[in-house]
């Protein structure tokens, strides 16, 4: 669960693991910035999923490596991912547009208000 920004469990003990399809320097800050303990891409070997899976489990924090390599990069870089200033509520408005198989709706605080 998201809870303003960070990820909450019910058991403490609990680790996340992110497996995306995104490896992009914003998705996987805000995924580590939220609480996330490892981020691995859909696109990683089974070998190293494998492992991400392993050292989350024992309490570490696990990158893809070339994820990592593309955050340290990154990090370096003179101008900055276009991404990066985005909200969260953005990016996952800017997703479900995206996929048109994604059903969201926004309330208004107007009760009146209208309902996309």
């Amino acid at each position: 669960m998201l809870k303003k920004g960070r990820l909450t469990v019910p058991d403490a003990r609990a680790r996340v693991l992110v497996l995306s399809m995104h490896d992009d320097e914003a998705h996987v800050t805000r995924a580590l910035q939220a609480g996330a303990s490892g981020y691995v891409t859909k696109n990683a070997p089974p070998e190293e999923l494998l492992e991400a899976i392993r050292r989350v489990a024992a309490g570490r924090i696990y990158i893809e490596r070339e994820v990592a390599e593309g955050l340290a990069f990154a990090s370096v870089r003179s101008s900055p991912h276009p991404l990066k200033d985005l909200s969260s509520r953005d990016l996952e408005s800017g997703i479900a547009i995206g996929d048109p198989s994604i059903n969201f709706s926004f309330r208004s605080s107007d009760p009146g208000g209208s309902q996309m």
